[in-house]
């Protein structure tokens, strides 16, 4: 039996995170003039096309949710207890993302360990800033005019003690449609629970 590398797949999930968060050199404001005015637009989604933002979210809930598996053979060659189950019955985020992978999987919205059958609305690729952490800290992002010759050019420039970045947004709903949360913030909290549980079997995790 082939032992799944834990770690590998911990490092592959983080990579897969990366995906649906990036820096923000890839944002070019675009410019037109009628003559008179001039007018300038920021389409945060205009370098990844649907198909790719799509793809990447697959990828992202499919390597988070693809941990029990891996674990659970992991627990069978190592004589391990498995509870990998058991979290996904007992914690609501780890619940919500295996029903998101397994109605991306399946196509079918009809099953849901967690009962709550959740989906993801309003999926786009958004600006983010964060502050530093500080009581004072903050953090801008500006359109400026750059002249070269007679024409002006738009740049985009941040101020401030923190950090900026382009991520892949979604709302998470439940069959009403009332809004249980961010795919992000359900995800981190999931993540965080299978590294638990990882760690509390003894697995090293870099």
């Amino acid at each position: 039996m082939n032992i799944p590398n834990m770690n590998l797949l911990v490092r592959q999930m983080h990579a897969a995170l990366k995906r649906v968060q990036c820096d923000t050199s890839s944002v070019i404001p675009l410019s037109t003039t009628d003559g008179t005015h001039f007018y300038c637009e920021i389409d945060f989604s205009a370098t990844m096309p649907e198909e790719e933002i799509e793809n990447a979210v697959s990828q992202f809930i499919e390597n988070i949710a693809h941990l029990k598996d891996a674990l659970k053979v992991w627990c069978g060659a190592t004589n391990a207890a498995f509870n990998g189950d058991t979290l996904i019955n007992s914690n609501r985020d780890v619940g919500i993302i295996h029903d998101l992978w397994n109605r991306r999987k399946h196509f079918d919205p009809y099953k849901s360990r967690t009962g709550l059958y959740p989906r993801l609305e309003n999926v786009k690729r958004t600006m983010q800033l964060q502050t530093g952490g500080n009581v004072n800290d903050g953090m801008a992002m500006f359109l400026t005019l750059r002249r070269e010759g007679d024409k002006f050019m738009p740049e985009i420039k941040f101020d401030g003690q923190g950090t900026s970045s382009l991520v892949i947004h979604a709302d998470v709903v439940d069959q009403s449609g009332s809004h249980l949360g961010t795919l992000l913030g359900i995800a981190e909290k999931a993540i965080n629970a299978w590294k638990s549980e990882m760690q509390r079997l003894g697995i090293p995790l870099s």
